[in-house]
């Protein structure tokens, strides 16, 4: 039987750190935390923009979605829209939404051990 990777404690703080844009894309750096303290293994997410603070309406498309410099993209389940990701061992994931046009929104997160949704601040796009 293989070993579990880290504790069995889930994330229960996220705080996210909106970028600039740059070239029609901004960076969303999400950090983990488990009361406090960066995660001592990794953290798998749903994750999801909407156009809603609230994470109640899924986003049209932005244009692409790709993973920074910290962590995975497992899978989109739908197209730089709707995905699985997972964060490095310290609970660092970057998401680099990519747009042309002056639209806003809003990365969620959902800890898969958790179920709890954290929302980002707007992402807003200036064209």
């Amino acid at each position: 039987m293989a070993a579990p990777h880290g504790t069995a404690a889930s994330a229960n703080e996220v705080g996210f750190t909106v970028g600039t844009e740059a070239g029609d894309s901004i960076t969303v750096a999400v950090q983990f935390k488990i009361n406090g303290v960066d995660p001592a293994a990794r953290t798998v997410a749903l994750c999801w923009l909407s156009s809603d603070s609230a994470g109640d309406t899924v986003a049209t498309d932005p244009g692409t979605l790709a993973v920074g410099t910290d962590g995975t993209i497992l899978v989109e389940l739908t197209a730089n829209l709707v995905f699985l990701a997972v964060s490095e061992a310290d609970g660092d994931l970057d998401i680099a939404i990519g747009h042309t046009s002056t639209s806003g929104f809003y990365l969620n997160v959902a800890p898969l051990a958790s179920g709890r949704v954290f929302t980002s601040p707007i992402i807003q796009f200036a064209a």
